[in-house]
């Protein structure tokens, strides 16, 4: 039995031809397993030089097509390297010069050497026993700590084995420390039931500029450009724009879940939401924010932090999941690094430095 089959993608006026010749493929019927074939010649098809060509050409294009459409490799595996046990339940972490800066929850502010990720060594700690330290942020020689009730806290951090407090903001009006982004001369707090602004100019002296009331539980801030973005829990995101005194909410959006932590890339802002997962938010009018994608991820989502295409977000009991923000609007989870209840997270470099409840200070590589 002989099968030919010859197909003609486009056929075009002729100007010529050429003969081309080919062979077909004859089985022997009486043969055993996979078939004795053997290769005779069968044939010959003239064809026009343009149909050639074009026949070449829709090949190449189909290669091309085909060759685009490979999925993109999935990033390179993370594995956990080394943790050191923390005094407190730490709740975030900050990164500068060969140290991790940790708010240890009752334990205060703790500070490890991290020049050796493998090795993470304690250098030093300092607490307040009626307070909880639960957001830090460092800048130069000072660590500024969210310090629930006593609201800020600024520590002289240039000798890690003897913490100095410089300075303190205990507002008589209620609020509480929760998270802390810092910039120039300026600190911004969510503190539960208030946003505050603060001229850390003097840290030594801080002074209070700025408070407003929120009804539920701000959470979170991230600074972009001249504006500040703040979740709150039941209220999702709002925008401030910070370039004017007093700071003007711009602009608004509620998420679906609990609006937990925020980091922010260029036009989009990557939101922790609690049981809903990540939530992406095209900031790019921060006086229209809008929801362009979410993913649902298991467990809690609590802290986040963001390097060039990934997204890194604690999820408690679920620990942190690794997501693909490389198209914000397609977001894809892409591994997991399993530990006992993630709460908050840093990105710097290759390592990835986690709080967790029960673990400790945990250091994540990037292989």
């Amino acid at each position: 039995m002989i099968n030919r089959k010859v197909r003609f993608l486009t056929f075009l006026p002729s100007f010529g031809t050429i003969r081309l010749s080919f062979r077909a493929k004859s089985r022997n019927p009486l043969s055993s397993g996979e078939g004795d074939f053997s290769a005779r010649p069968s044939g010959s098809v003239e064809m026009t030089p343009i149909s050639f060509i074009t026949m070449r050409c829709s090949l190449l294009f189909f290669l091309i097509l085909f060759t685009c459409q490979r999925p993109v490799p999935a990033p390179k595996h993370f594995r956990i390297v080394g943790h050191i046990t923390t005094t407190g339940y730490p709740h975030d972490v900050a990164v500068q010069n060969g140290r991790a800066y940790v708010a240890d929850g009752q334990a205060g502010l703790a500070v490890f050497a991290i020049s050796i990720p493998e090795s993470v060594a304690f250098l030093g700690s300092i607490m307040d026993s009626l307070n909880e330290a639960w957001g830090v942020a460092v800048a130069d020689s000072f660590a500024y700590v969210a310090y629930g009730n006593k609201e800020l806290m600024i520590v002289d951090i240039r000798r890690p084995d003897s913490l100095k407090v410089a300075g303190v903001l205990e507002y008589p009006q209620p609020a509480y420390g929760l998270d802390i982004a810092v910039r120039d001369s300026m600190a911004y707090i969510a503190a539960s039931s208030q946003f505050i602004a603060v001229n850390v100019a003097d840290p030594y002296h801080p002074n209070l500029i700025f408070q407003d009331y929120y009804p539920h539980s701000c959470r979170g801030i991230a600074l972009a450009g001249g504006y500040g973005y703040l979740v709150c829990e039941q209220l999702g995101l709002t925008c401030w724009r910070l370039d004017t005194f007093p700071p003007q909410q711009v602009g608004s959006m509620d998420t679906p879940g609990n609006a937990r932590s925020v980091a922010v890339q260029e036009n989009h802002a990557f939101i922790a939401d609690g049981r809903n997962g990540l939530v992406v938010a095209d900031i790019s009018n921060p006086f229209r924010p809008t929801q362009v994608s979410g993913i649902g991820l298991p467990g809690y989502a609590n802290g986040i932090a963001l390097r060039e295409t990934l997204a890194f977000i604690c999820c408690r009991d679920a620990g942190m999941a690794i997501v693909n923000i490389a198209h914000p609007e397609s977001p894809s989870l892409v591994e997991r690094v399993q530990t006992p209840y993630a709460i908050g997270v840093c990105a710097a470099g290759q390592f990835i430095y986690l709080c967790d409840r029960d673990l400790g200070l945990v250091v994540v590589k990037q292989e």
